[in-house]
């Protein structure tokens, strides 16, 4: 106790004999000593993605929809065979202030086949994160910090990586996220203002609803613009796009514009919705809201490609989309 008495007193005398000015630069070299030590850590430390388990695997069929939050709905080509299937998100690492993260709006099979991607929320606001759900009911995803805030559906491109529109109140961008290192490994388009419905085709070229379908060429050679236009989607093999007109119906085109086609004639503005191919290229599924007495309800329906007849193949989801199982476009 007396030793340490003694150094006590050595050290404050010590530190008055010290100006002010050399205190402070012994100060801030700590300080500094401190804050590179700390970033080299951070530097060095790679970031976890989420990991957690959804439920069982996924059922096999050829369609997948949504019927409600957390709640996805499967069938086969004809309509038959559905079957429910809940997203269990309580085990999901991401709680906000109690309010458990949810799985809602748009899911869409990745090209391979393996694996859904979707969005989640973690409090009220509108938007989501990209979120990986595989056929075995293992979910993928990333912190909040580290996610681009995805403000329309999230298209997959490879295993791991995403293409999703991240958005804040002045501009949009789009960009590609490794779910797997929660990375954005690029941004692909930008633009001040918001950017609607986007995906990618196999050949890698974009689709994106902006004051109309914005199509942009891998390598970005060629820029079309389709008027009025929204809700793109690709066709497997990258040469077709088909894609809905407020208060018009439902086209089909090639994948630069060219050579329009109505398949659905629809009035009203607000009832035509997402449409998706189906492996051979012969049909398209897509949803559409319907009057039934004095309720209003989702109906899927499938449409040939061909000869423009539609089949009515379940009613009560939304937002369907075709399983595929074709490799996935390059990074």
């Amino acid at each position: 106790m007396a030793l340490r008495q003694y150094v006590n007193r050595n050290e404050v005398m010590l530190m008055q004999k010290l100006s002010t000015k050399t205190l402070l630069a012994v100060l801030c070299c700590s300080c500094l000593a401190v804050l590179m030590a700390s970033c080299m850590v951070t530097r060095n430390v790679a970031p976890t993605p989420y990991r957690a388990t959804a439920g069982p695997a996924l059922p096999e069929r050829d369609i997948v929809f949504m019927t409600d939050i957390n709640q996805l709905g499967f069938i086969n080509a004809d309509g038959s065979g559905y079957m429910a299937y809940t997203v269990d998100m309580s085990k999901w690492p991401d709680q906000n202030s109690g309010f458990v993260p949810s799985l809602y709006d748009m899911v869409t099979w990745s090209p391979d086949g393996r694996f859904l991607t979707g969005r989640y929320t973690v409090s009220h606001r509108s938007g989501g994160l990209p979120i990986l759900l595989s056929t075995a009911g293992q979910l993928l995803g990333c912190p909040i910090e580290l996610s681009p805030y995805a403000t329309n559906r999230v298209w997959a491109i490879t295993d791991t990586t995403v293409i999703a529109v991240d958005a804040n109140d002045k501009t949009s961008r789009v960009v590609a996220f490794d779910i797997s290192s929660c990375t954005i490994t690029n941004t692909v388009y930008s633009s001040e203002g918001g950017i609607g419905e986007t995906t990618i085709s196999t050949k890698g070229w974009l689709a994106i609803s902006k004051g109309g379908v914005l199509i942009i060429s891998a390598g970005h050679t060629l820029t079309v613009t389709i008027p009025n236009a929204n809700f793109p989607a690709w066709s497997p093999s990258g040469e077709l796009i088909a894609y809905s007109i407020i208060g018009d119906g439902l086209y089909v085109a090639n994948k630069d514009g060219s050579a329009p086609r109505k398949l659905v004639d629809d009035s009203d503005p607000h009832s035509l919705n997402v449409s998706s191919w189906s492996p051979d290229e012969k049909w398209l599924v897509y949803d559409r809201r319907i009057s039934v007495g004095d309720q209003i309800t989702s109906v899927i329906y499938k449409v040939n490609v061909m000869t423009g007849e539609s089949y009515e193949l379940f009613r009560g989801g939304y937002r369907p989309n075709w399983r595929w199982t074709i490799p996935a476009p390059e990074k």
